[in-house]
């Protein structure tokens, strides 16, 4: 899967509900002050994916705020939220 194939797989999953959000994300979430709707506003409009190691993506974004949301998730039959920063 390419980079935009991948931002492509990202921005359709949130638009349309296919994910879960690990209890680690959310814990992350919480640390930060992010809400679901938040992440998944991200999300949608998420402007870049880097490949990490592992068969992991690092979807990028911007929060309410405008400022930088990087998420880490996993693309299988839907996108697992795997951690947020």
């Amino acid at each position: 899967m390419t980079p935009a194939e991948a931002l492509a797989e990202v921005q359709g999953c949130a638009r349309y509900g296919r994910y879960r959000i690990t209890a680690h994300a959310f814990d992350r979430m919480d640390e930060r002050g992010i809400t679901e709707k938040e992440l998944v506003r991200a999300l949608c409009n998420a402007h870049g994916c880097r490949q990490e190691p592992g068969d992991k993506w690092r979807a990028l974004g911007l929060d309410r705020c405008g400022d930088a949301l990087e998420v880490i998730i996993a693309i299988e039959h839907e996108m697992i939220v795997i951690t947020v920063f």
